[in-house]
């Protein structure tokens, strides 16, 4: 889940930018139709450029989704982008190059957007939609996961192993439960008891794949202390349950 998180400072001066920042505050000021089958999909046309400065949550720019029309905060989207051959790339960092294609992160959206054409119709050229895109997408999902959670580890804001998490959850001091898929049922009860209610608790990997991404042999239960970190982890956690395919155990529970 790499979406920059300041200010955008391209904007210029002078007329042409005071164009441009009407416009936006024009656009902000429209009814958002927020219902996916919208009628004027041929009408779409997508810029890069954030759709105003900031959410107004302070946190990252706009951006416009192809198909619903809303306005929203880039991390709570998925970039798309176009290969030499008019592939469809999904860019879940947000990093490569290319004109953006922005769809809202939900398998109801991307669904919408592959039966409506909006990914041609948005890019006013030929597009092909690779038939595993939203298994792609959640393979991408699972390596950010894994990533972020070895990002936690450098920096100090993981804990490991049973009896660490049992007393981190007891001094209050965790804000996500990280569960391999296949523990054992006694030890995530056990915990889960344990989790307050701000605690989220998922299951996105293996007990295997969670010790490869921590770099330990074992691992099954990780705890995360409140960060910027585990934000972005809970966001790709929630994002992977939601695009996984069918075969991929994922669970999750909100207390």
């Amino acid at each position: 889940m790499d979406a920059g998180l300041n200010r955008d400072k391209s904007a210029g001066t002078g007329p042409v930018a005071a164009g441009v920042n009407d416009a936006a505050r024009a656009a902000n000021r429209m009814p958002v139709d927020s219902g996916l089958n919208h009628p004027h999909l041929d009408d779409i046309h997508v810029i890069e450029e954030p759709v105003a400065d900031q959410s107004p949550s302070g946190k990252s720019p706009l951006r416009r989704c192809i198909v619903t029309r809303e306005i929203l905060d880039k991390t709570a989207m998925i970039r798309f982008v176009l290969d030499p051959n008019g592939q469809v790339v999904p860019d879940l960092r947000q990093r490569l190059p290319g004109r953006g294609l922005w769809v809202k992160a939900e398998p109801a959206a991307l669904a919408q957007a592959i039966k409506a054409n909006a990914f041609a119709k948005a890019a006013r050229q030929s597009t092909r939609v690779p038939a595993d895109m939203t298994a792609r997408i959640a393979g991408l999902l699972r390596q950010d996961v894994s990533h972020l959670l070895g990002l936690a580890r450098k920096s100090g804001d993981l804990t490991a192993g049973f009896e660490k998490v049992e007393r981190a959850l007891r001094a209050g001091h965790v804000a996500l439960l990280i569960e391999a898929s296949d523990a054992a049922e006694d030890g995530r009860t056990k915990l889960a008891r344990l989790a307050g209610s701000d605690v989220e608790i998922w299951s996105p990997l293996s007990a295997a794949e969670l010790a490869a991404a921590l770099g330990r042999e074992t691992a099954v239960h990780v705890a995360l202390k409140p960060s910027g970190i585990a934000e972005r982890l809970l966001l790709a956690c929630r994002r992977l349950a939601a695009f996984a395919a069918a075969d991929m155990p994922v669970s999750g529970k909100r207390s």
